[in-house]
């Protein structure tokens, strides 16, 4: 009997040494996870990169998740490793959303800059009420912050309790000067043909709408063209007006395109009376003295069968005369070059 006791006090030892090992091994984790913990508070704003009124609001929201952090480890230490991984995963949710909306904070910034710089070249299409709202986010200083948990995207709540999303701060258009100095030049391209009295073919004109259409390649571009008078003489609220209002991009799109189109063929037709204008008899008929070099065309031949050439200029860039029928040169027409060869002709 005495020595199974002795046996039982054996036992006995060994499991106080396991024990020993296990309170050992679960200080262990304690102290790792007590590390892990001032490692995940570790994160800090960059207040340098915000805006200064923004900073402290920022500050709160970063303080705010590290105390939630530091509740989730208290529930770490007693979770099953099912329950550890998703705690994990929500403390790096945490991080990342602070993280995140420090970093939208510190585009803002840059955003607001650019706002500034180019507050006068705003697009008139721009509603009002918007924009008053974007200026007094970018522009001012009256408001508070919110974030979401998930993303860390910020949302800015007026004094009147509207609030503006972050995505809306950079939802306004400035005005399409580069599509409008665009179609001055094709006003200039188009007059040049009509005065030099070059045909606008159908071809032409199906191009000129397809250049149109790459030209204007969004909401902002259109809606500029509409509403900021870029280009003088174009008035596109009539055409627009027709559509309706719940006219979609596209249909406004071709509406406009159509009107310019139009409009550059007025243009091109401008030109061409220009030219005409200039065609007609710049002295008596048959007074070639008088007339010769000084006006665009010359009467020539006699009373009793008169022809008139015309004044022009080759793509060598001299001037020529030659016979004109109803505004086109006429396929049989003789190209005098020197005042000798059309005296001669002329008699």
């Amino acid at each position: 009997m005495a020595a199974d006791k002795f046996t039982g006090l054996k036992d006995f030892k060994v499991n106080v040494g396991g024990l020993l090992g296990m309170m050992q091994k679960e200080a262990a984790e304690t102290e790792k996870i007590k590390q892990q913990l001032n490692s995940q508070l570790e994160y800090m704003p960059d207040v340098t990169k915000v805006a200064e009124n923004e900073a402290p609001m920022l500050q709160d929201y970063f303080q705010t998740g590290k105390n939630q952090i530091a509740d989730l480890h208290n529930e770490l230490q007693y979770a099953d490793p099912e329950g550890k991984r998703q705690i994990q995963q929500q403390i790096s949710q945490i991080q990342n959303s602070a993280k995140a909306a420090n970093g939208y904070l510190s585009k803002k910034v840059e955003l607001a800059q650019e706002f500034r710089d180019n507050i006068d070249n705003i697009s008139n299409s721009m509603p009002q009420d918007k924009l008053k709202k974007i200026k007094q986010v970018l522009m001012g200083n009256d408001y508070k912050l919110e974030f979401n948990d998930y993303s860390g995207k910020p949302v800015y709540v007026l004094p009147d309790g509207s609030k503006v999303e972050h995505e809306e701060l950079d939802d306004f258009y400035y005005k399409d000067s580069k599509t409008a100095l665009t179609i001055n030049d094709y006003s200039e391209t188009y007059i040049n043909k009509g005065r030099r009295n070059e045909p606008l073919t159908e071809a032409d004109v199906n191009i000129l709408k397809t250049k149109l259409g790459q030209s204007i390649t969004d909401e902002g571009s259109l809606n500029s063209l509409i509403s900021d008078n870029l280009i003088e003489g174009m008035n596109f609220g009539p055409a627009i007006q027709e559509l309706g209002p719940n006219a979609t991009f596209q249909e406004k799109k071709e509406k406009v395109v159509n009107y310019i189109t139009e409009q550059l063929q007025n243009v091109h037709g401008q030109g061409q009376k220009e030219y005409n204008s200039k065609q007609s008899p710049a002295g008596e008929e048959g007074d070639f003295a008088k007339s010769f070099g000084t006006a665009p065309s010359i009467n020539v031949g006699t009373k009793s069968n008169p022809e008139r050439v015309f004044k022009r200029t080759d793509k060598d860039g001299k001037t020529y005369y030659v016979k004109v029928v109803e505004g086109v040169e006429a396929k049989d027409g003789i190209k005098f070059y020197t005042l000798e060869d059309l005296q001669a002709y002329a008699g």
